[in-house]
């Protein structure tokens, strides 16, 4: 049983999952619980992006990045005993990337696409999720040595694995990343 759930963001696929409540407490931004009034959480607490937190032991800086024009989305920086890494399932961009990555380790991102068009304009903004090698090019620019993807797409999940495997790797070394893929009962030695 978790101890603590921390969400991103409010879309679906990241929140149904508290919609008969959670056994613990639940942190998100006031724009994400604001989403979520009639979710019968009990036990809500609060994220501040840019205010970092103790949860469970854990430090925790929630961070904006931008993914929906609807939705407000936080990634988050995350202190671990071999350095701090960045979590963002759903991003478009960071706000401030060489404040966000500076210093990180391992970034683990958004694996909805490749090269594929995941992305909307909206207000001349735009949204969606950013293909891998934009991410491995951000790892890249702010010296983040290792990148795990996980809320992987169609590209991804419905093709060949080895060769998604092998594409990831091939754009990891253009960029000097160590790059994998994420798995269901991955563990991190953090």
């Amino acid at each position: 049983m978790p101890q603590a759930i921390v969400l991103t963001h409010a879309h679906p696929d990241h929140a149904d999952g508290l919609s008969e409540g959670a056994p613990c407490p639940v942190y998100a931004t006031a724009e994400t619980w604001e989403a979520l009034a009639d979710y019968p959480v009990a036990n809500r607490e609060l994220l501040h992006p840019g205010r970092p937190i103790l949860i469970q032991g854990v430090w925790l800086a929630p961070r904006p990045v931008r993914h929906s024009p609807r939705v407000s989305t936080i990634g988050l920086r995350i202190r671990g005993d071999k350095g701090d890494f960045f979590y963002a399932p759903d991003l478009i961009g960071i706000p401030g990337p060489r404040r966000a990555l500076q210093g990180v380790s391992l970034y683990i991102g958004d694996g909805s696409s490749f090269t594929g068009a995941l992305t909307r304009e909206e207000n001349g903004q735009r949204y969606g999720h950013a293909p891998i090698p934009d991410q491995l090019r951000w790892c890249a620019e702010q010296g983040v040595a290792e990148a795990i993807f996980t809320h992987c797409g169609e590209e991804i999940v419905a093709g060949d694995e080895a060769q998604a495997i092998s594409e990831l790797e091939t754009w990891g070394r253009k960029f000097g990343v160590r790059a994998r893929l994420a798995f269901h009962g991955l563990e991190l030695d953090w």
